[in-house]
Order: C-alpha cells, then sequence, then structure tokens
C-alpha cells in the first residue's frame, strides 16, 4: 500500500512571471488546492522532486507549510520546462484521510511469457485500473506477471488481480481483459501488376506475324495484285 511522505514549504509571495526568478535559484512554486482558499507555496527543487518521485499520483504527501501544521495532499498536476526538464510547477490537492476517493493505479507487467518468446505478441488493453479507497489505503501498482501467458490467445483479466478486497474497490468489470496474447499478423504479399500489351503487339498476336501499331493484316486470301480495269470500247 501506498505510505506517506513529507515535504516541507514555505508560504509563496512572489507570482506571476516574477517567479522566474525563483527557478533560477533552485526553487519550484507550488500550489495547494481543496482548502477554503488555494494557497501559493515553494520549496527546495531537489525536494519537491524527490517526493513526487516517491509518491507519484497515488500516495499521501504531507506538506508542512512554514511552521504551520501539516496539511496531507496528492499530487495533482506537474509542468516541465520541455528544454531543461525541470518542473515549472506543481500542483497539489488536499485530501481527507478519512474519505474515499478514487484514483486511476498503473498497471505494471513483470515476468517473461513463453508465448512471446514463441512468436505471440503481447498486447496491453488497459495500463491503469480505476479505484476507490481511502487514500493511505490505495495501491502504488498492480504487479502482473505474465509468466502464466503460455499460449495463443491467453489473456490475464481484471478479476485475477491481487488486491485487499477489504479496502479497495475496484470500479471496473472483473470480466475485463487487462493483457493479452495475438498471433503475429500474417505478411501481405504483393500482387505484381501485369501490364497490357501494346495495340500493336496484340494485333501481332492475334494475326500471327509481327506488324505495325494501326494498320490491319494483309490480306492473305487470293492474288495480292491490284484488278486491271476494263477498256473501253
Amino acid at each position: 500500500m501506498a505510505t506517506e511522505h513529507k515535504l516541507k514549504a514555505q508560504t509563496r509571495t512572489v507570482t506571476g512571471k516574477k517567479v522566474a526568478t525563483l527557478r533560477k535559484q533552485n526553487i519550484v512554486p507550488a500550489n495547494i488546492f481543496g482548502l477554503k482558499q488555494s494557497k501559493a507555496i515553494q520549496a527546495n527543487e531537489r525536494e519537491i522532486l524527490s517526493v513526487v518521485k516517491e509518491a507519484g499520483e497515488t500516495a499521501v504527501i504531507s506538506i508542512t507549510v512554514d511552521d504551520a501544521k501539516a496539511v496531507p495532499v496528492m499530487l495533482h498536476e506537474i509542468s516541465w520546462d520541455v528544454v531543461s526538464g525541470k518542473p515549472l510547477h506543481v500542483t497539489f490537492q488536499k485530501i481527507s484521510l478519512s474519505e474515499k476517493i478514487e484514483a486511476n493505479i498503473p498497471v505494471v507487467l513483470v515476468g517473461e511469457s513463453q508465448a512471446v518468446k514463441d512468436g505471440g505478441v503481447l498486447v496491453t488493453v488497459i495500463d491503469e485500473i480505476p479505484v476507490k479507497a481511502l487514500p493511505t489505503d490505495l495501491p502504488s501498482e498492480f504487479e502482473v506477471s505474465i509468466e502464466q501467458l503460455v499460449a495463443l490467445d491467453s489473456e490475464i483479466l481484471v478479476g485475477s488481480l491481487s488486491y485487499d478486497k477489504e479496502k479497495v474497490e475496484l470500479l471496473i468489470e472483473p470480466d475485463q481483459i487487462i493483457i493479452k496474447i495475438q498471433p503475429p499478423a500474417a505478411e501481405e504479399v504483393e500482387e505484381v501488376p501485369v501490364e497490357a500489351p501494346a495495340e500493336g503487339e496484340a494485333a501481332a498476336t492475334e494475326s500471327g506475324e509481327p506488324g505495325e501499331a494501326g494498320k490491319a493484316p494483309a490480306d492473305q486470301s487470293g492474288d495480292n495484285k491490284p484488278a486491271d480495269k476494263a477498256e473501253a470500247k
């Protein structure tokens, strides 16, 4: 199950475009919403990255702002600089530890499949499982072993997942397929088009003799000499 992670932060007074000055000091601007009013905070870049990496989107993070009482939150969103790869802004959502919440838990595949070794294709149908549970009871992931996939057309269903059924409710039907093995796609044979013979070639083929295109074959019946003209008397 997910564990609690701690983060120290400070109240942020710098807003707007001026937050760029914070990032130059390796300080990440952030916000906590879900309170009566969204609270602007800031935290050390290294510390916030460490917590985000460990907690992910399913673990509870306990944030202490200045010297106030710790607030239980979960990661809601993180924006990254596409050039530097550094975090630009982090958004946390305040939660109640006594109220169940809904979350999408990632599916993690482990092991090797004999069916894949034999040429089958592993197809992932569902990569996240929607669940409902108390924040501290949320699984960090669903581990699925693909070693049980030993033949073509074999599959693993949601109903086969291992979890604490007394604390976690799956918001998906148990007969839904998570992963399956499909036969390899058959190679398509490309048909080579047969070119039609030219008009002259077709005529020569029918007459049995070569000829020029557009000319009819010579008349082969009787004498080919022109008939003599009758003399007028």
